[in-house]
């Protein structure tokens, strides 16, 4: 009986598809898998692919249905948390004391990250704990500022000094003004 010849194992069309193909632009390439040094770290282990391959294929465990995919963005930081429920009633019926006001009205988006970095900054120093940013709604409630304001607080420096951050009740400013809850600085004998 005569022998059969191995079967192909698809190495001349696979030879054929990386021919035809076009890399990516290195600024878009694998931006949404992790590096090794990252993933052995976070505990996804590197696993070798079957057939033929370029490189080792990352296995990444997919995200919990809790956590918005935004959070996975590479590219933008973590979102600070909310003030809790209680302590915007009490900001809000004006049983908690309001230590200082900033009214960005008028101010380019530049000029307003600079004067709310200065602000904050300043608050920090003072020890205060509660503060209001009073950005503008913007037409149709699609203010510059105030869609740039959570930005601004989830990255350093303000990520430093900001705990949380939420909408002013009506009676501060609504939907366009923010509470902001500064991290207590140490005094030097702490």
């Amino acid at each position: 009986m005569a022998r059969k010849p191995p079967k192909d194992d698809g190495k001349q069309a696979w030879d054929k598809v990386t021919k035809q193909a076009t890399p990516l632009d290195p600024k878009k390439q694998n931006r949404h898998i992790e590096k090794p040094q990252k993933a052995a770290a976070s505990g996804i282990s590197p696993k070798p692919s079957v057939g033929p391959s370029v490189g080792p294929s990352i296995t990444v465990q997919p995200a919990p249905k809790s956590v918005p995919r935004k959070a996975f963005e590479a590219d933008k930081p973590p979102p600070l948390p909310q003030i809790e429920q209680k302590s915007r009633r009490r900001l809000g019926r004006g049983s908690v004391e309001i230590e200082a006001r900033l009214d960005l009205h008028g101010f380019t988006a530049a000029q307003a990250e600079r004067a709310l970095t200065r602000f904050v900054e300043h608050g920090y120093g003072q020890r205060y704990t509660w503060v209001l940013v009073i950005t503008g709604k913007g037409v149709r409630g699609e203010g510059v500022l105030r869609t740039a304001l959570p930005e601004w607080l989830s990255k350093p420096p303000l990520s430093n000094r900001v705990v949380a951050f939420d909408a002013a009740a009506p009676s501060h400013g609504g939907d366009g003004a923010f509470y902001l809850r500064l991290r207590k600085a140490k005094l030097k004998s702490e």
